[in-house]
């Protein structure tokens, strides 16, 4: 079994790179949003869309998020 060795040039260079490659977060952050399409359909997610839960509202469609931050169920 070999060892690998790199030099104290070989390490500054490949820091270099890696310094030169665009953050994650510039890349993704820096796009505007609802600009890309997304292979996932399902229900909007437009805050108007949700009302207190009642008796008899499917529960699958319950929206833990909102339900969270208003301290109530909502759907």
């Amino acid at each position: 079994m070999e060892i690998a060795r790199i030099t104290t040039t070989e390490l500054a260079s490949l820091r270099a790179c890696a310094l030169s490659l665009p953050r994650w977060e510039e890349s993704v952050l820096g796009r505007r949003q609802g600009e890309a399409l997304t292979a996932k359909r399902g229900r909007g997610l437009e805050y108007e869309e949700s009302r207190q839960y009642q008796p008899g509202d499917d529960i699958r469609h319950m929206d833990s998020r909102v339900s969270a931050r208003r301290g109530e169920l909502f759907t």
